[in-house]
């Protein structure tokens, strides 16, 4: 596991949930600028995207998010 780079403690892995309608789902993160969709809210198909995992120190509560791939 990794360090806490605020107060050294240590980091353990989780993920954020996105709540959508009838769905609840990990977190993903999108290349680009967010574009407006009538339909869907915001376009996605054919963007490249990629998990978001996050660490969460166990002593402080700090945050911190990555898209590995």
């Amino acid at each position: 596991m990794s360090e806490c780079p605020k107060c050294q403690g240590r980091m353990e892995e989780g993920f954020i949930l996105d709540v959508g309608y009838g769905t609840r789902t990990p977190s993903r993160w999108y290349a680009g600028t967010p574009v407006s969709s009538i339909w869907t809210g915001t376009k996605i198909r054919g963007v490249r995207n990629l998990p978001v995992v996050s660490l969460r120190c166990q002593r402080c509560g700090f945050l911190e998010n990555y898209a590995k791939g």
